[in-house]
């Protein structure tokens, strides 16, 4: 649902870097310094629209009904 909201094209670049940025933070020196990956990333992600992107969410599934998966592990 968030890749129809009007803010999808200026998130996506932030959104496509989650996987390198937990590597990033994984490998990193310290838990400050992947907390700083983290956190530089976080704000990038709101920078460009996520709030916004989830409230587009929020009113599109309002009143829907929401099917979650689940699998044992």
């Amino acid at each position: 649902m968030i890749t129809k909201s009007p803010q999808w094209e200026t998130l996506k670049p932030s959104m496509d870097q989650i996987n390198d940025v937990w590597k990033q933070a994984i490998f990193a020196k310290s838990d400050d310094a992947a907390l700083k990956v983290i956190n530089d990333l976080r704000e990038q992600i709101k920078n460009t629209g996520y709030d916004d992107a989830m409230k587009y969410v929020n009113e599109e599934l309002k009143g829907k009904e929401v099917v979650k998966l689940s699998m044992p592990n």
